[in-house]
């Protein structure tokens, strides 16, 4: 079987890109990192969003590419992580 590389949550192209460790992965860095990306769906839901992610072992990475953008999933939105 297969193993997908990009799934797709309300219309958007989602990639896998990183799982975040160490040092990076402190509540303190990530909120250094972290800004609002305006590409949020209107119907952003983080549950389903990671129900989706399934396909490509979504729930072991923090971060993933959207239209070439690093996001970061939050309860109740996309944060571009920089």
């Amino acid at each position: 079987m297969k193993k997908e590389k990009t799934f797709v949550y309300e219309g958007l192209v989602f990639e896998p890109y990183k799982l975040l460790q160490g040092e990076e992965a402190t509540l303190f860095n990530i909120n250094q990192r972290r800004v609002h990306s305006g590409l949020t769906p209107v119907n952003w839901d983080s549950e389903t969003f990671f129900q989706a992610a399934q396909v490509v072992n979504g729930k072991e990475y923090d971060l993933f590419k959207v239209k070439g953008i690093v996001v970061l999933p939050g309860k109740t939105s996309l944060y571009e992580y920089k």
